[in-house]
Parts: structure tokens; sequence; C-alpha cells
């Protein structure tokens, strides 16, 4: 299958806002309240794609997966012990992959694809938090080799927060 990891352009709005729509209700199954009507909303998603901040990763030019990086840091990520603080901080948001592509390697792909985007911006080092209630996220996350170094509390509750070093894939 022909896979790329791309920015997201307007053409790809419909189809970024269906994957973000599966995925709720896919997670509303399985008891994970992470997202809803409120977060991500379709404004944000928009907003994400027109500052060029979203990436989609596509089988055959069809979206299956998205990414937000930026440098956008929420509030509470003040009070978090970070490690790594002296240097480029990119921050991973919104990391999305569609139910129908779900168990295909696709989110560990695309985060170790946007590591790679984020070495070649110039950042070395990248932060996330992931909801305390999603044991697919965290365990992904963890085994990326992310570590948890905190812990906040936002509108659904907790979510740890991690980090990791970027370095270049050998």
């Amino acid at each position: 299958m022909n896979t790329n990891f791309r920015i997201a352009t307007q053409q790809d709005f419909k189809t970024v806002c269906e994957i973000f729509t599966d995925a709720i209700l896919h997670m509303s199954e399985l008891g994970i309240q992470q997202w809803d009507e409120i977060y991500p909303d379709q404004d944000m998603l928009f907003d994400d794609i027109r500052r060029h901040q979203m990436f989609v990763l596509t089988e055959n030019n069809i979206p299956v997966s998205t990414v937000v990086l930026n440098e956008y840091q929420d509030e509470e990520y003040q009070a978090i012990p970070w490690h790594y603080t002296d240097e480029k901080t990119a921050v991973v948001h919104r990391l999305c992959v569609s139910p129908s592509r779900q168990k295909a390697g696709l989110g560990k792909k695309t985060v170790l694809i946007a590591e790679q985007e984020l070495i070649k911006q110039g950042y070395s080092s990248v932060r996330l938090d992931a909801f305390s209630q999603n044991p697919f996220a965290l365990r992904l996350y963890e085994s990326l080799g992310y570590t948890k170094v905190g812990e906040m509390h936002i509108r659904k509750g907790a979510f740890y927060c991690y980090e990791k070093r970027l370095t270049v894939a050998e």
C-alpha cells in the first residue's frame, strides 16, 4: 500500500472530520471518554489545517491518521517538571487514527514519522499529554520511549504528560 506523510490541506478537511467523528464514537464504545463535541471541534481542526500544523498519514492518497505538531503548550504544562527545558521543544496534539485502520501499526508509524519531521524542523525534544483513561495511547507512547514526567487535570480528568529527546532514525 502506498503511504505518505504530509501537511494536511483544506481538501482533507472533510475526511479529517470523519476520522475524528468515527474515533470519538469508537472510543466512547470502548468506555474512553477522552474526546467529544467540545474537543476537538471542527473549528479547531480547520485551524490546525489552516495553520499548516496538522499532518496526515495517507494510504493511496486517503488520510488514515492525523497529528498536530506545533509549540503550543497548555497553561497546565507550566507546572510539569519537564527534563528538557533548554532546547527547542515541539508538542504533539490530537493524534488520531481512523478506527477502520486501527491495529495496523499506523499510530506508531505516524508518531515515528512525525518525530523525524520535527528533527528536520530543528526540534530536539517533544512533549505531549495523553488521557489517563486511554490505555491504547499510554501503551503507544511508552513503547516509543516517551517518559512520563507529570500529570495535569483538565476538563475530562487526569492527563499524563510525556516527553522524549528526539534522535535521528538510523
